[in-house]
C-alpha cells in the first residue's frame, strides 16, 4: 500500500471563474457607469450594480468566452436595467392603479407576473372581454363556441345556421376583434 502523495492529499481549491474575476476587478468602473444612470444618487446605483451582477452571474455559461468585451456587455446590461428602472417609475407616475397593485403584492412572496406586467394584462383581457360583448349575438356565440373547441357543424346546430354561415360569423367576428385591438376602424361586412 502505497502513501498518498501531497498533491493527491491536499485540498481541492474551487477557483473563481475568469470572467467573474474580471468582474470583480472592474467593480469600481461599473460603479461609476451605474452611479451616471442613477443620475449621481449613490443608493440607486449599490442597487442597480448588484442587480446587475445578479444578471451577469445567471447569464453565464460556456459562450461566455466568446465575448470580445466582457466590459462593455456588463455595461450594456446596467444600461439596460437603468432604462427599465425609469420606465416602471414613469409608468408608476402615469399609471396610479399600477401603485396601488404594487402596494397590494407587497406582502406576498411569489408573483407570476411583475405589477406592470400584471396591470396590462388585465387592461388587455377587459378590453378584450369589452370588445367581445360589444359583437353582435350570433357572431359571439359562434365565437366562443369555436374557442372552447366546438367544430363548426356543432356550432352551426348551436346557433341555427349553415355550416359556411357558421365559419363566415366567426371569421368576420375574429377581423372585428383584431380591428378593435389594433385600434383600426372596422368594416364589418
Amino acid at each position: 500500500m502505497s502513501l498518498p502523495s501531497a498533491q493527491e492529499s491536499s485540498p481541492v481549491v474551487m477557483q473563481r471563474p475568469a470572467h467573474l474575476t474580471a468582474l470583480c476587478s472592474a467593480r469600481r468602473a461599473l460603479y461609476k457607469i451605474c452611479l451616471r444612470c442613477s443620475h449621481g444618487d449613490p443608493a440607486e446605483a449599490e442597487d442597480l450594480l448588484a442587480e446587475a451582477s445578479l444578471r451577469i452571474i445567471e447569464a453565464t455559461h460556456p459562450t461566455q468566452e466568446q465575448i470580445a468585451s466582457p466590459f462593455s456587455w456588463w455595461a450594456t446590461i446596467i444600461r439596460n436595467l437603468a432604462r427599465d428602472r425609469h420606465r416602471q417609475r414613469i409608468c408608476r407616475r402615469e399609471l396610479p392603479e399600477l401603485r396601488r397593485l404594487d402596494d397590494s403584492a407587497e406582502g406576498s412572496t411569489h408573483r407570476g407576473l411583475d405589477g406592470l406586467s400584471s396591470l396590462l394584462a388585465r387592461r388587455e383581457l377587459t378590453t378584450a372581454f369589452e370588445a367581445i360583448s360589444r359583437l353582435p349575438d350570433r357572431q359571439r356565440r359562434a365565437l366562443i363556441l369555436r374557442a372552447s373547441g366546438a367544430d363548426y357543424d356543432e356550432i352551426a346546430r348551436e346557433v341555427g345556421t349553415t355550416y359556411a354561415n357558421t365559419r363566415k360569423l366567426v371569421q368576420v367576428a375574429r377581423r372585428q376583434l383584431r380591428q378593435i385591438h389594433d385600434g383600426a376602424p372596422s368594416f364589418a361586412s
